[in-house]
């Protein structure tokens, strides 16, 4: 594989702590202008090991160390120091990998006391209603989780209509029950709770079995309905990174158009909440960056993203050279995107002629593009070549060499045999400008009869796969 550019998109501005400062002993927690008190967090799990402990936040989708601290040989560390943690869900992490979770807002006094060997039914708290409410609803999940499990197990295997299914979905709408009157029973009595908005947020929707299409756009529909999009706070939790990997990779069907689709929907009802409009137009541009995905189209989706949410107007964070650069590369991607007219290529081919990419007579025609020395095209070119003598009637194949020189593509024409091709030789790269977009080598387009671009990022195995869906029934 040969890669032929480099995407830097900007980078995420994670403030992620160095070393701690020393600890500082305090009578009290002054706080800060925010009402952020000084912290004075003791955690002591009994059967932890002795040693380092790492206390670990979360910001966006990064885990990153906030501070570090000593145990002693009963388990119990001491976090203080003169500034303030930033509000968020944070972890420590002893040196035998012992975790123990908690929130951290504006009162940053409390205590945890636990054992090892069973951490969240044994937790005791002091002083944090939010981590004494944060266990109470883990040790309720503990409870109800492993049947809910079991149910939607059982109903993996029992069909609609057989004697048990009605009274299986029953008792899963039961249990779902019972778990949404335990967290609106809690978050009614704390409403102004971080813990009450952290859970809210947290709470992801509960799929039925093997939801069908109609149940998935549902889900996705009321799926953001219990987060706070004017708390800056769940930024510090994982719970907004898990949930967006959850609706943009489960609840939406992988292909470029329902994808952007679940985009739009998402980012304009965050349009005025700055920090998550910078978060989810990053975290899914990112995901579906050329050479990350493997949707067919990655592209259409960076494009979209691109040429939608990062402007001048709405890319606060990035500068005007930055978004410059952006824009010319989707422009240059948008060319040769799945679905679009196809760009004829007319470029020379072993005899010195000129080698027009329309002149093909084949229903359909592969764009073959590749370097000779490049380890995946050596090994993706026999196949292809396999395939195209066993298709030789309904495909032709245009194959185009970049970034080489002229023996050495010649030699490789001749090495694999593929005299029947239409083998052609591009010194200068320019023709693929704006035509055919390549991050990788090889790139494999295919072309319907009207040359309209079908599929692309192919493997050889795939193509039949791709012509039989395009084909219309007879």
């Amino acid at each position: 594989m040969r890669s032929y550019l480099l995407y830097a998109l900007f980078p995420f501005l994670f403030a992620c702590a160095g070393d701690s400062e020393p600890p500082v002993a305090a009578a009290t927690a002054p706080a800060d202008e925010r009402g952020l008190e000084q912290p004075d967090i003791t955690v002591s799990i009994e059967g932890a090991a002795p040693g380092t402990v790492i206390l670990v936040g979360q910001f966006m989708d990064q885990q990153f160390k906030a501070d570090t601290a000593v145990a002693d040989d009963r388990g119990t560390v001491h976090f203080q120091r003169a500034e303030p943690y930033e509000p968020g869900y944070y972890f420590a992490f002893f040196m035998d990998q012992t975790r123990a979770d908690f929130l951290i807002d504006q009162d940053q006094t409390f205590t945890l006391t636990s054992k090892k060997s069973d951490m969240v039914g044994q937790m005791e708290v002091e002083g944090s209603t939010d981590n004494e409410l944060l266990y109470e609803s883990l040790q309720y999940d503990q409870e109800i989780s492993p049947l809910l499990s079991s149910t939607d197990a059982m109903l993996q295997v029992v069909k609609p209509g057989q004697p048990d299914y009605q009274d299986l979905q029953s008792q899963r709408q039961q249990l779902l029950d019972s778990r949404a009157d335990f967290y609106e029973t809690s978050f009614a009595e704390h409403p102004e709770s971080f813990y009450t908005s952290f859970r809210r947020a947290a709470l992801l929707l509960q799929s039925p079995p093997n939801p069908d299409a109609r149940q998935l756009s549902e889900l996705r529909r009321g799926y953001w309905a219990g987060v706070d999009f004017d708390d800056d706070r769940l930024l510090n939790t994982p719970a907004i990174a898990g949930n967006l990997d959850r609706y943009i990779s489960e609840l939406t069907p992988q292909n470029a158009d329902s994808i952007n689709a679940a985009a739009d929907e998402l980012l304009q009802q965050v349009l005025d909440n700055k920090e998550y409009y910078r978060f989810f137009a990053n975290a899914i541009t990112l995901k579906y960056q050329p050479g990350r995905s493997e949707i067919m189209d990655p592209e259409a989706v960076y494009v979209h993203m691109i040429q939608q949410y990062f402007t001048r107007e709405r890319a606060f964070w990035a500068d005007s050279m930055m978004i410059y650069g952006l824009q010319n590369q989707a422009d240059m991607m948008s060319h040769s995107l799945v679905g679009q007219a196809a760009s004829n290529l007319i470029v020379p081919g072993l005899d010195g002629m000129s080698k027009r990419l329309f002149a093909e007579k084949a229903p359909y025609v592969i764009v073959f593009i590749y370097n000779p020395e490049c380890d995946h095209c050596i090994e993706e070119t026999p196949k292809l070549m396999e395939w195209s003598r066993k298709n030789k009637d309904r495909a032709a194949v245009y194959a185009l060499a970049l970034d080489t020189e002229d023996a050495k593509w010649k030699a490789f024409v001749e090495e694999f045999g593929l005299e029947d091709w239409t083998n052609v030789y591009d010194p200068s790269n320019q023709a693929i400008f704006k035509t055919y977009f390549v991050d990788t080598t090889p790139e494999m387009y295919l072309l319907d009869p009207d040359r309209k671009i079908i599929g692309k990022n192919l493997k050889s195995e795939e193509l039949n796969a791709v012509i039989a869906a395009a084909t219309p029934l007879q």
